[in-house]
């Protein structure tokens, strides 16, 4: 089905007049459309089922992310319903917003302050700090189901086939990064996973727009610093603001980045992620992702601080 189609069959499903196509990722699409009250509303939509969960998960983790924040400086969006579907179109609308995005895909749209830094660590210390029991039993469940241990080594091992195949690391390497991610017991916090300025925005009262919880979990702790670090440097190509966000979270959640802190374990997961797909699509991407990888390795925190 061509993107019109779907954005056609998923309007229908709700009741919508579509009005302007947003994003086409590879397994869904985002777009605008008009209620029957002539309001603008956003819709995500796919034809893909594996697509599905992580789209009634964004549904569900909107809505916890809005209790949690409720009252602080952010913006999240609220679904309007649950998933709605036909068979074979799957689609979920969420309110309206109309932010000044952080940044365009892989493209910053202006430059991101020192205050904008200090809100997302916010954002994200507020999250870690969410202690388990006040984590609804859906996303504890599924960690258990999907994202527990034996499967993040069986992710990472997997992750790094191709690299070892290219001969960009060695088995050394490869071990390395399993036993510093996987060592002992990884701990756990609510984490949105999916953190970088493409994500995040203001809206006109300035507070801070979170979008794309569709992988929010409770997950690997210090995840979303690492993920913003390394996604910063090997994808955006700013190192500086890599470096500066890394070093601005890593304050805000007590992490020091000696050799047995927490923060090594997600830093050494999601480069071994990173390395995988910049290994199949980029040789930009793998020489940045490259420069950074002995810092982890040797959990060299100045290292990785001047990177």
């Amino acid at each position: 089905m061509e993107t019109s189609a779907l954005i056609t069959a998923a309007s229908t499903l709700w009741g919508f007049t579509p009005t302007r196509l947003v994003e086409a990722a590879e397994r869904h699409v985002t777009f605008i459309a008009q209620n029957d009250q002539e309001s603008l509303v956003f819709v995500k939509a796919t034809m893909s089922a594996a697509q599905v969960p992580q789209i009634e998960n964004e549904g569900k983790a909107n809505i916890f992310l809005r209790q949690l924040l409720d009252g602080k400086k952010f913006f999240v969006p609220a679904p309007l319903g649950e998933v709605r579907s036909d068979g074979r179109v799957h689609a979920l609308a969420f309110e309206f917003v109309r932010p000044r995005w952080l940044a365009a895909k892989f493209r910053l749209n202006a430059s991101i302050s020192d205050a904008d830094l200090c809100d997302i660590a916010e954002l994200i210390e507020t999250l870690h700090a969410n202690e388990e029991r006040g984590v609804p039993k859906y996303f504890k469940d599924r960690a258990v189901r999907e994202f527990n241990d034996d499967h993040l080594r069986q992710k990472q091992r997997e992750y790094l086939v191709p690299v070892l195949a290219a001969g960009h690391i060695r088995e050394a390497d490869e071990q390395a990064l399993v036993e510093i991610a996987t060592g002992s017991l990884i701990p756990r916090r609510f984490v949105h996973h999916d953190i970088v300025p493409w994500n995040l925005g203001r809206n006109e009262s300035g507070r801070l727009v979170v979008t794309d919880a569709e992988f929010a979990r409770w997950g690997m702790a210090g995840y979303d610093v690492a993920y913003w670090f390394l996604q910063c440097y090997t994808f955006l190509g700013d190192s500086d603001l890599a470096r500066r966000g890394l070093k601005t979270f890593m304050q805000r959640l007590a992490f020091t980045g000696a050799p047995s802190d927490p923060i090594w374990k997600p830093l050494a997961y999601r480069v071994s992620a990173n390395l995988h797909i910049a290994t199949t699509t980029n040789p930009d991407h793998l020489s940045r992702v490259m420069r950074i990888l002995p810092h982890i390795l040797k959990r060299d925190i100045d290292g990785l601080l001047r990177a």
